[in-house]
């Protein structure tokens, strides 16, 4: 884990890309591939990640992200466009709103970028939501139950959020050992979070 504390002035990777380098530092040159948010995904960080670690890289992108392309954006709602350049795959999907999503991972079929909007799609936006639906699993089982209190300092944020996610995993993993209803799961949540407040200090 790595608490992001702003940038520095020497780093050309822009926004928190810095965390994600500095993370992956264990992984280089094994060939995993990474999903990742829009408070991450640059151009830049996913060409450094793919040319000198071999991490391949897929995410939501910010339509104003530093070199990122701006005549993608599809006239017509289901409709995707996509550009390609330096081994990455930009993309915009035009649903509800403008979905931007980049990659290093995907490929078109060929060089013209012939391809049906359904394989797009199945390529790239259902990979991206099936990857990162854990995290948002995740996060939406955690935070009705959060012990976050209004606080200036981060740090008591911080430590709440691991106390949030330790009661969680404490709950599936009692729920793999014993037979729990599922209407149960807020009673169960509530008990240990009381007891964990309770503990003497």
């Amino acid at each position: 884990m790595r608490v992001y504390l702003g940038k520095d002035k020497d780093e050309c990777i822009p926004g928190k890309g810095v965390v994600v380098l500095k993370l992956m530092d264990e992984v280089r040159g094994k060939g995993h591939n990474l999903f990742m948010d829009n408070s991450f995904t640059s151009p830049k960080l996913f060409i450094e990640l793919s040319d000198n670690s071999k991490i391949n890289c897929c995410g939501t992108v910010k339509k104003n992200r530093q070199d990122m392309p701006q005549n993608i954006k599809p006239k017509k709602k289901s409709e995707m466009n996509a550009l390609w350049s330096k081994a990455l795959m930009s993309v915009c999907w035009k649903d509800k709103r403008d979905v931007y999503v980049l990659s290093s991972m995907h490929k078109p079929t060929n060089a013209t970028l012939d391809v049906s909007e359904e394989v797009k799609k199945l390529g790239i936006i259902n990979s991206y939501n099936k990857n990162m639906g854990f995290v948002d699993l995740s996060d939406r089982m955690a935070n009705p139950y959060g012990f976050s209190r209004k606080t200036m300092k981060w740090p008591k944020k911080l430590f709440f959020h691991f106390v949030n996610i330790a009661v969680l995993n404490a709950y599936i993993w009692f729920k793999m050992k014993r037979k729990i209803k599922r209407e149960k799961q807020h009673q169960t949540i509530r008990s240990i979070k009381n007891q964990s407040l309770n503990f003497p200090h």
